[in-house]
């Protein structure tokens, strides 16, 4: 909620496309800091991940506004409501290799000791393919920031990307 509710000063001082990379960084320290067997650095590792959280919450739905032509904005948004509901999914997924009873003998396997930590890296795979999808497809800040930059030579070229030659 910090971070959501403080993005918006954020939004006017950089671009879009930094900001969501500095946010999938923030992420990964989060989500590496909850990898370590202290509770105190997991805490601090969740809160610093809840601040990407918030981060993302502002930041991916303004650079999908601004980038996507307004003929797709509907299945756009459809598409990231219904990605919402699988990223809910997946974690709950994940709490199915747990064992329905912890006897003695399944206190030493990895599916007890270290499985949490496989949960908690999770967000460090989804924040890295993110990144390499700015990174090698989405190379552009949005065609609203460039404008207001006034970089019109790069405006024309992101135009000509969403819309086409014409």
């Amino acid at each position: 909620m910090i971070s959501a509710l403080s993005a918006s000063f954020l939004l006017g001082k950089s671009g879009k496309w930094n900001l969501l990379m500095f946010t999938n960084l923030i992420a990964i320290v989060g989500s590496v800091l909850t990898l370590y067997d202290n509770m105190k650095v997991i805490c601090v590792g969740k809160f610093i991940f809840g601040l990407a959280m918030g981060g993302y919450s502002v930041y991916c739905p303004n650079f999908l506004n601004e980038t996507v032509p307004l003929e797709w904005k509907g299945p756009i948004w459809t598409i990231t409501n219904s990605m919402v509901a699988v990223g809910i999914l997946i974690p709950s997924l994940f709490g199915l290799y747990f064992p329905e009873n912890m006897n003695q003998t399944h206190t030493a396997t990895f599916q007890v000791q270290h499985y949490w930590r496989v949960i908690w890296a999770f967000p460090i795979l989804i924040a890295c393919l993110q990144m390499s999808m700015l990174c090698c497809c989405f190379r552009f800040d949005t065609p609203v920031e460039l404008k207001k930059r006034g970089e019109m030579e790069k405006l024309r070229v992101v135009l000509g990307k969403l819309y086409g030659e014409d």
